[in-house]
């Protein structure tokens, strides 16, 4: 994995490479889904080879996954400004997207029947990933 630091030459290197690439391209486009796709399929040893093709690095499936505690600890080195920035950052995303959460619905039907669409947050994602628990179900 290449590490690039903040705030650093090669920083600035990386920041400006990323301006001038960032126009949509339709050959980028159509890489980018395959490898979504070959994700979504293969999961984690897909993600493994990936990887390994792209930044020329092995992972061991355990090194997927950042513990709490070690991303706890970087942060306790890492430039507080940016520790602040990336605080920032999470709690927007959250708040913009608490606003799509979907609630689903129940439908009952002439007949009697009922139709349902349950949604529920992912507790992860990826191919080892697993729905969280089934909410408490209401009575009708």
């Amino acid at each position: 994995m290449k590490i690039i630091r903040h705030a650093t030459p090669a920083w600035t290197r990386y920041l400006s490479d990323l301006r001038r690439n960032a126009a949509a391209r339709p050959a980028v486009e159509e890489a980018v889904a395959r490898i979504v796709t070959a994700v979504r399929r293969g999961g984690d040893g897909a993600l493994l080879r990936l990887t390994r093709r792209f930044d020329g690095v092995r992972l061991k499936p355990a090194a997927i996954r950042v513990r709490p505690d070690e991303i706890r600890a970087l942060a306790r080195v890492a430039d507080p400004r940016l520790v602040a920035a990336l605080g920032r950052m999470a709690r927007q995303i959250r708040a913009y997207h608490e606003r799509q959460v979907e609630r689903g619905f129940r439908l009952r039907l002439a007949d009697g029947s009922v139709l349902e669409e349950v949604v529920r947050p992912l507790d992860a994602v990826g191919s080892t990933s697993q729905v969280a628990p089934e909410p408490t179900r209401r009575p009708f």
